[in-house]
């Protein structure tokens, strides 16, 4: 490789960093941002913090669950088994489908992507986390 082509790449990965750094700081501590985006969820679904936080696996329930996982996936950086832990403790394998299964809803039910946009807004609004992943 010459060296052109090297000070080429540095600047490439120069520019790569500078706009990877120019997100804006969140604005709400972790915690509170796993809070706010359970709390989204439940109300988006029609579905209590109790309900919620119980085995109950309804399919209201349990897509309040997806949501809020696909949310906390996205936003936060945190890893599937942490992210499963946060929700009672479940394996890691239970995150992985929900990321999977809520853009597959998204992409059939008009209602439910309407939903999941607000809830995305809503969460942006209050956390000012801003998508790390699609």
């Amino acid at each position: 490789m010459s060296i052109a082509e090297l000070q080429e790449r540095i600047e490439v990965l120069e520019r790569r960093l500078a706009a990877a750094t120019a997100r804006p700081v969140n604005t709400v501590p972790l915690q509170q941002a796993i809070e706010i985006a359970r709390c989204l969820a439940c109300q988006a679904r029609g579905v209590s913090e109790e309900q919620f936080s119980s085995r109950c696996r309804t399919e209201e329930v349990a897509w309040a669950r997806m949501v809020s996982m696909r949310l906390l996936w996205c936003h936060t950086g945190l890893t599937l088994r942490e992210i499963s832990f946060i929700h009672g403790g479940r394996v890691h394998g239970t995150a992985l489908h929900a990321i999977r299964r809520v853009p597959d809803r998204e992409s059939n039910d008009r209602i439910f992507r309407d939903q999941l946009a607000r809830v995305e807004g809503d969460f942006r609004k209050l956390t000012g986390y801003e998508p790390l992943r699609a």
